[in-house]
Parts: structure tokens; C-alpha cells; sequence
């Protein structure tokens, strides 16, 4: 009975306190904020949050960050309350009445005892933390507020090994919690492997099943040394795109002008001059659409006659591949 009575309380003064704003609601401020008071009081309170969110954005006060730290505490959501309750009692624009005041402490004061506040002192400073894979909710400089619980706390800091914790949150409680990141451990770097010199020739070992094998795979290579099928159905895809683009405002504007000269067609004889529909399909960007459609379909066709030519040429210019199998592996000798 003791909670409902506060809440009751609560609700009275938000309605009470903003009273004087949202009898005329004239404006947009004023319309959001009747909205969200009536919403609040049918117990609707995500709609009030939103109307509430959307008044502070027209006309930030003391009064609007008060209502959504009330709206906050009805939802349950008291981490969040805490830092528009406490910027209410600073905030000089439209500040609050000694009541109104009295009440937002009584209000800060019991959601502070039902929520943890931790002190990260952290090694390096410039250390990112954050409480169950999110940012946390600071309070203050180096404070975050959690809700009463187990929370997965992450540290990370470049050049440092991460650090992770878990925290059993109490309500009420001022907890310090100390973190140093050990420095990264080094990694091994290996030396770079020898090269042949550059008067060497290009000898590459394959082992294959067969010599049929190696050669296939070898003319492959050598084929897609810059033409390769990615490459190529990279190029064919976007022909084919332009085309059905093409095709498409080709039928938008056959089907704009077969309406429009439906509609002319349905007027009465002299009704409807050549001028005026012609007036009409420049109004309805008929011609756009017909010359767009021209042109990328142009473009997708020669994207694909490009793409098949030089697949043509590739085909018929492979280079030369010569092979000498041994009993012990094979040894492929390319030129290109």
C-alpha cells in the first residue's frame, strides 16, 4: 500500500505541476506535453515517454526532463531515471517550484537506493567499458549506475590485454572497483621467406592425380590471371541489370502514356489539343522515362557484348603450358 500511495503521489504532481502548460494546448510543445500527462494518467506510460521525449525536444526544461524522470521511475527503468531527475533540479529554464523540488529529491533519493553505483578506477584511463555488451549509464565522471543483479563487465584499451569481471550488483550499495589491463603479450614475427632471384624461372611443383589434371588446372589459372570468372560474372550481372532496368521505366512510362492519352481520350471533342497533351506528358516525365530507359539499356548491352567478347579472346589466347612429369612429383613451367 505504501508503494501505490507514492506513486499515486507522483502522478498527482506531474499532473498538478504541469497543469499551467497543458490547459491551452496551442502549440506543438503544448500538444505533446497534454498528450503525454493524459497517457501517463491512464497508466499508458510508453506513450507518455514518447510525447514527453517529443515536448523536451521542442522546448527543453526543467519541467520536461522532470516528467521524464517520473516516466522512467513508473516503467521501472531506475537506471535511467536517475540523470534527468538530477538535471531537473539544475536546470534554469522553467525551474521547478520549492514543491516541485521537494518532491523530484524525494523521488532521486529512492531510486538511488534501489539501484548499485560502481567507482571504476581504471589503468589506462582511456580504457572503453562496457556493462552486458552496451554502454553503460554514467553517473558522474568515472561512476556507472546498474540495476540490482549479475552484470558481464568488459575493459579494452588499445594495446592492452582485455579484462572481463562479472558484478553482483546490490541495491543501495557504493561499490570501488580497481582495474589494470596487462600490457598485450608481443607476437613472434617470423622472417620473411626466401625469394628466387629474379633471373630465375618460373617454376612452380604441383602434385596432381595426372598429367590431364595439372594441365587443366594450370590453363585455368593462367586464363583468369586478370579475366577471372568473378570478374566476369561480376560485368555480365550488371549488363543483365541494366538491361531489366532498361525494360522497366521503358513499361512506367508506356504505361503513363497509354493513361494519359486515355484521359484525353475521354474528353470531349477540342477538349483535350495536342499542346496540352503533350503539356500533360511533359508534366508525367514521359519523355525522361522513355530516353532514360534508351540509354541504360544501351549501356547494359554493351556491357554484355564487352563481357562476351573478351571471353571470346580469352579462350582462344591462353598461354602456353608445358609440362614434364616425373616419377617423384610433376614440374610446371609456365611463360606468360
Amino acid at each position: 500500500m505504501k508503494g501505490l500511495t507514492v506513486l499515486l503521489i507522483l502522478a498527482s504532481c506531474l499532473l498538478v505541476g504541469d497543469t499551467a502548460y497543458a490547459q491551452m494546448p496551442d502549440s506543438p510543445y503544448e500538444r505533446a506535453l497534454s498528450q503525454s500527462l493524459a497517457a501517463h494518467a491512464r497508466g499508458d506510460y510508453a506513450t507518455a515517454r514518447t510525447f514527453m521525449e517529443e515536448a523536451h525536444a521542442l522546448e527543453p526544461s526543467a519541467r520536461t526532463l522532470r516528467g521524464l524522470g517520473i516516466i522512467a521511475h513508473a516503467e521501472g527503468r531506475l537506471v535511467e531515471a536517475v540523470a534527468p531527475l538530477e538535471a531537473s533540479l539544475t536546470s534554469t529554464v522553467r525551474p521547478l517550484t520549492p514543491a516541485l523540488r521537494s518532491t523530484v529529491q524525494e523521488l532521486l533519493g529512492r531510486v538511488l537506493a534501489q539501484v548499485a553505483r560502481v567507482r571504476l578506477t581504471l589503468v589506462p584511463s582511456v580504457s572503453t567499458v562496457q556493462v552486458d555488451g552496451r554502454e553503460p549509464v554514467l553517473h558522474g565522471r568515472d561512476e556507472i549506475l546498474l540495476s540490482p543483479g549479475s552484470h558481464h563487465i568488459d575493459v579494452r584499451a588499445p594495446g592492452r590485454a582485455p579484462h572481463a569481471l562479472v558484478l553482483d550488483a546490490q541495491p543501495g550499495t557504493v561499490e570501488t572497483v580497481h582495474v589494470v589491463l596487462a600490457p598485450e603479450p608481443t607476437r613472434e614475427v617470423l622472417p620473411p621467406a626466401t625469394l628466387p632471384p629474379p633471373s630465375a624461372p618460373l617454376v612452380v611443383p604441383v602434385k596432381a592425380a595426372s598429367a590431364h589434371d595439372l594441365e587443366r588446372t594450370v590453363s585455368t589459372a593462367v586464363r583468369e590471371h586478370w579475366w577471372s570468372p568473378r570478374r566476369r560474372n561480376l560485368v555480365l550481372a550488371g549488363g543483365g541489370a541494366g538491361v531489366l532496368l532498361s525494360a522497366t521505366l521503358l513499361i512506367a512510362a508506356w504505361r503513363k502514356f497509354e493513361r494519359l492519352d486515355a484521359d484525353c481520350r475521354a474528353l470531349p471533342a477540342g477538349g483535350c489539343t495536342r499542346a496540352e497533351a503533350e503539356q500533360r506528358f511533359d508534366d508525367a516525365r514521359v519523355r525522361p522515362l522513355a530516353h532514360a530507359s534508351v540509354v541504360v539499356g544501351v549501356l547494359g548491352m554493351a556491357t554484355l557484348s564487352t563481357a562476351l567478347v573478351i571471353e571470346l579472346v580469352q579462350r582462344r589466347t591462353r598461354a602456353d603450358v608445358h609440362l614434364s612429369v616425373s616419377p617423384q612429383n610433376v614440374t610446371l613451367e609456365a611463360k606468360f
